[in-house]
């Protein structure tokens, strides 16, 4: 008598039961500090490595987008919003009536009628401990405190309309002296940019580790460098938008917007006064985002009140010198006093510096720009001892958000010339001090002063394999021969930078910086879920939204790398917020992990219901199969002939009921929530920050670039990165993250700056003053590719979406400084302006 026949076959049921515990929950599994649990089936990659066009590009260069601007909801209404001229003054009247009258306009609101309506946006000041005084409203309500600033919020038919009404409203402003900068900021008797709170200074941290104090005074050789870091933005290619709409009688809210984070959901209903249930978000497609459209854009709340005000859909869509001006997407703004102590033959002893940052007029997302970069401190170096001292200002500048590498490229930037410095000094090569002190394959995993572990890494085989693959040596010699020359008008130089990439942030170490208890941490789960057809064909849905980044490419390759089907055959969407499980949603290069680690764990909880069943049509033992990816079926263990189909499982699974075996349901589904692989505590005395972002890539760029002597102007002769981000999951995405990234890390370096006057009034409002490369502006850009996987991850895979831009900067001056060499010039600020380059030129010609 067959197995399945006998109703009391214990094994069978016992599969069933325990495949329906798993996953069976709305929110699976969440296992802390720990990976998708290894299989019994076999590692060989089926779809990981392989070259194949993203999901996403193939809709989006066909036109099948769909942003905030393509939405259109019947009654829907526009708004337009009127912006601060000044920097710093009080709000003495606003005379709204000849707008009000305008035919077409639905209402206007004023920071008087928003303070009366919601609460302060919940910012970071509201977790320093004590909470910190520093309100944020969505309108302006007693002074502006920025250019751009929103004043009044106008909604109307069309956006002309909104945009007519806001140009006859007329505010009366008692004008404030500006605090125009970090130096203007803690000056004695500087004007307070918010007067609730004693001064401009609002943060000011010290740590050391390892005593850095003691090692310092025993070096043989302190080099010191003054470095400056201004303002920059990524500039995305859509400026952030959303749609609110508000349900009346049921108070629930729906928004449709391209946010780029659940996150929105914990901030946005405190400031609202709704529970996180009564609020709904869709996620459209993203062009771009670069550390922007993360936290609570002011629009949103004013969209809000809109809607539940006219009881329609309301739209903000923001323009371009808006996005510019007083968008949520200021990066860093720093100065550094940084020292590297050295032994007498160059090995790296102890690293310090002190960072003084302008956080602007509030205090939004600032402390993660400084924080996340100590995950990576001290580089790829064997440092023992680092010590930071950290300074927070206020002052009337737009507030400082985050810019891809959330202050990785300042940090990197910082360390590189240190490392150039030192070895100009010592009279080392730069790739000899490098030789010299890059950590070793042996020493990882490898804890780093602060405490974060660095997973994996061959940093001298990287190294020397960009060394070759560049034609290092054959660009010096070409550089010696044209220096022999003495060529007046021109000049080439290489650079050399080895740095760090840390990816999938916790956010452990961050309550450090607020002085919280060690025990209000936060880690950053992602959610997938998965479900198999009748027809055997997987969908999967992702819990959070995308920044424009391959995500659904990501969750269809795991599939097809565990299942064994077609990557192109799997179905991928989103969930919105009202069904998501917890997803922090893309930032900090830690999608590729963490929601390969979801979606992983969800197909293995798939395939172990099948198990079961696949017992049932083979009459064998649950414990006797294995599960062949190559073929997609189960197979008996020395009996591969002997098979179930995935395509007979599932319809076994999703329309026989009454042939499951006993203990079984319908349905193949799973939902996993995949936490973070190797998070721990820092300790309360803040001598270690424990793991934070132990997901640690690495990159080598050697860029050649010749300097025109007579103008400034610089231009690429060749650039060259080695890149390691663990498993490659796929090339193309890959060489898309790398390239990108590596263009902003140039611009950065060459062309980009958010200036502001002695006023504190932007110099950049739009594309003619803050200067984006063109293709015609960078070069071509080679890659090599090396794998060291990560012992913690799904596969071994890290992230990759910032170390282009952590590492560029940091190479491109390299470069510039190296060609200039013969001439004294040291850089020690980005960019590198041509101006700025004769400048030098004729500083030093006028010094000798």
């Amino acid at each position: 008598m067959p197995v399945h026949r006998i109703r009391s076959d214990h094994r069978v049921r016992a599969a069933c039961r325990d495949a329906n515990k798993t996953g069976s929950s709305a929110r699976g599994r969440t296992l802390m500090n720990s990976t998708i649990p290894s299989p019994r089936e076999t590692n060989t990659s089926h779809a990981f490595g392989q070259p194949r066009e993203t999901i996403e590009s193939a809709r989006h260069v066909r036109g099948g987008g769909k942003f905030v601007a393509d939405l259109q909801l019947p009654g829907m209404l526009h708004v337009a919003l009127l912006r601060s001229t000044k920097a710093h003054a009080r709000i003495v009247e606003i005379d709204v009536r000849q707008a009000r009258s305008l035919l077409g306009v639905h209402a206007i609101l004023t920071g008087a009628d928003v303070q009366k309506s919601t609460s302060s946006i919940y910012t970071m000041a509201q977790m320093h401990k004590p909470p910190l005084d520093i309100p944020l409203h969505a309108l302006a309500t007693d002074k502006v405190r920025h250019v751009g600033e929103p004043v009044v919020a106008v909604a109307a038919r069309t956006r002309a309309i909104a945009e007519d009404a806001v140009r006859l409203i007329r505010v009366k402003y008692e004008d404030l002296p500006p605090v125009a900068g970090a130096d203007a900021a803690l000056a004695s008797g500087a004007p307070l940019v918010h007067e609730n709170i004693a001064g401009n200074l609002i943060m000011h941290r010290q740590h050391d580790f390892g005593d850095a104090a003691s090692v310092f005074k025993n070096a043989d050789h302190v080099v010191r460098r003054k470095l400056k870091w201004p303002r920059q933005t990524g500039a995305a290619l859509e400026t952030f938008g959303c749609v609110a709409q508000w349900q009346p009688g049921v108070d629930e809210l729906t928004f449709w917007s391209n946010h780029q984070s659940n996150v929105l959901l914990w901030t946005l209903g405190p400031t609202l006064g709704l529970p996180p249930h009564r609020i709904k978000g869709i996620a459209c497609d993203i062009g771009g985002a670069f550390g922007a459209k993360f936290w609570q854009p002011r629009a949103m709340v004013i969209c809000a009140l809109f809607s539940r005000l006219t009881t329609r859909p309301v739209r903000y869509v923001e323009g371009r010198v808006e996005n510019l001006v007083g968008g949520d997407n200021h990066g860093e703004d720093r100065t550094y006093d940084a020292e590297l102590a050295l032994d007498s033959s160059g090995k790296m002893l102890g690293l310090r510096f002190s960072v003084v940052e302008d956080y602007g007029s509030a205090f939004i997302l600032g402390p993660i720009n400084n924080a996340e970069p100590l995950a990576q401190a001290t580089g790829p170096y064997d440092i023992a001892a680092f010590a930071f001292d950290f300074t927070a200002v206020l002052s009337n500048k737009v507030p400082q958000a985050a810019y891809r590498g959330f202050g990785g490229a300042a940090h990197n930037f910082m360390l590189e010339r240190l490392v150039d410095a030192a070895a100009v000094e010592l009279g080392l090569s730069a790739v000899a001090i490098r030789e010299l002190n890059l950590l070793q394959p042996e020493q990882f995993p490898y804890r780093t002063a602060t405490g974060n572990i660095y997973d994996s890494g061959d940093y001298p085989t990287a190294l020397h394999r960009a060394l070759k693959e560049s034609s290092y040596d054959l660009w010096r010699e070409r550089q010696a021969r044209a220096r022999e020359v003495k060529d007046p008008t021109r000049a080439i130089g290489i650079g050399l930078v080895s740095c760090q990439e840390r990816s999938v942030q916790s956010g452990t170490a961050l309550w450090l910086m607020f002085d919280q208890e060690p025990g209000r941490n936060t880690t950053a789960a992602e959610s997938a879920s998965v479900r198999i057809d009748s027809q055997g064909s997987v969908r999967v849905a992702l819990h959070s939204p995308s920044l424009g980044t391959p995500t659904e490419t990501i969750a269809a390759t795991v599939v097809a790398e565990e299942l064994g089907v077609p990557a192109d055959s799997v179905s991928v969407s989103r969930l919105d917020t009202s069904m998501a499980g917890p997803a922090m949603g893309p930032s900090a290069s830690r999608m590729t992990v963490m929601l390969s680690g979801a979606v992983a764990g969800a197909v293995r909880e798939v395939i172990e219901k099948m198990r079961p069943l696949a017992a049932h049509l083979l009459e064998a033992n649950p414990e006797d199969l294995i599960w062949d990816p190559s073929r997609a079926c189960f197979t008996i263990v020395g009996v591969p002939e002997s098979s179930a189909t995935l395509a007979a499982i599932a319809h076994l699974a999703n329309g026989h009921a009454l042939r499951l075996p006993d203990g079984c349901r319908s349905g193949l589904e799973s939902t996993y929530t995949y936490d973070h692989p190797m998070s721990s505590m820092p300790h309360a005395d803040g001598s270690d920050w424990g793991n934070y972002a132990p997901i640690v890539g690495h990159t080598v760029h050697v860029p050649v670039v010749e300097v025109d002597l007579q103008t400034g102007a610089v231009t690429f002769l060749d650039y060259f990165v080695m890149h390691d981000c663990g498993t490659v999951v796929n090339p193309d995405a890959v060489r898309g993250q790398v390239v990108g990234a590596t263009v902003q890390g140039i611009a950065t370096a060459l062309t980009e700056e958010l200036a502001f006057d002695e006023q504190a009034r932007p110099q950049n409002t739009d594309f003619r003053s803050y200067f984006l490369p063109t293709f015609l502006d960078v070069p071509a850009i080679r890659l090599g590719h090396m794998e060291t996987p990560s012992p913690f991850t799904y596969r071994g895979v890290k992230g990759i979406g910032e170390g282009g831009r952590m590492a560029a900067p940091a190479a491109v001056v390299s470069a510039i400084e190296d060609a200039l060499a013969p001439y004294g010039v040291r850089i020690n600020e980005v960019p590198v302006t041509p101006e700025k380059i004769l400048n030098w030129l004729g500083n030093v010609s006028a010094t000798q």
